[in-house]
């Protein structure tokens, strides 16, 4: 079944899955194979049905072996395709909170409830959403378990909050690094069809102002 378009998807009334979110946006800047990147996070989760049933932490360590070709990369370094989940599932390298998401989606796919809790300055970690113990995974970690504090510094992030984030570094990417204006204005307007608040929308509109007189 096709991936609704990215607007669809943002106005919905319903929070979409991580990468179906992600995987619109990527069809948003370049052409996507929906079958091939459907096919591939198959067989990266197939191994991770031996741990359904497992413990929260059996499934947390699989996972991250199953996450363990990949590598953390930087859109400043190296482009905006690490900002682009068909291309950070093809190439195994992209920015973390990509790869946290993907991790996500192995494991929905391999029926383990795990999704993605951030602290609000745009790092993002896996959680299992049955542990009670504030226990994380960070697949680009040396110590890829640990514990996050209880103060209520992480929080569940849905795809519309994450999104908002990835298209900010995309954005940022296209003016401070190649220049791209059309780009930005793209993913500033894109960020504006996002579920966000007043100030962060009036924030938006003189952003996106400041793109375009720049650009003409």
């Amino acid at each position: 079944m096709p991936i609704a378009p990215f607007t669809q998807q943002a106005r919905a009334p319903r929070c979409p899955e991580h990468t179906d979110l992600l995987l619109a946006l990527a069809a948003e800047f370049a052409s996507v194979d929906e079958g091939a990147f459907s096919d591939g996070l198959d067989a990266l989760a197939a191994p991770l049905m031996a741990v359904h049933g497992h413990p929260p932490i059996a499934q947390m360590l699989a996972l991250r072996v199953a996450l363990r070709p990949f590598r953390a990369a930087t859109a400043g370094s190296d482009g905006r395709s690490v900002l682009l989940v068909h291309d950070v599932l093809e190439r195994r390298a992209g920015d973390p909170t990509l790869l946290v998401c993907l991790g996500a989606e192995l494991g929905r796919r391999a029926g383990i409830p795990l999704g993605v809790i951030g602290d609000g300055h745009g790092r993002h970690l896996l959680a299992h959403r049955t542990m009670n113990e504030p226990v994380a995974l960070d697949p680009v970690a040396d110590r890829p378990v640990q514990r996050v504090d209880e103060s209520g510094h992480y929080s569940w992030r849905c795809a519309h909050q994450v999104v908002f984030v990835v298209l900010g570094c995309i954005a940022g990417h296209a003016l401070l690094d190649t220049g791209e204006h059309d780009v930005a204005e793209h993913a500033t307007r894109l960020r504006l069809t996002l579920p966000i608040d007043h100030p962060t929308r009036a924030h938006l509109d003189q952003e996106l102002a400041a793109v375009l007189a720049e650009a003409g």
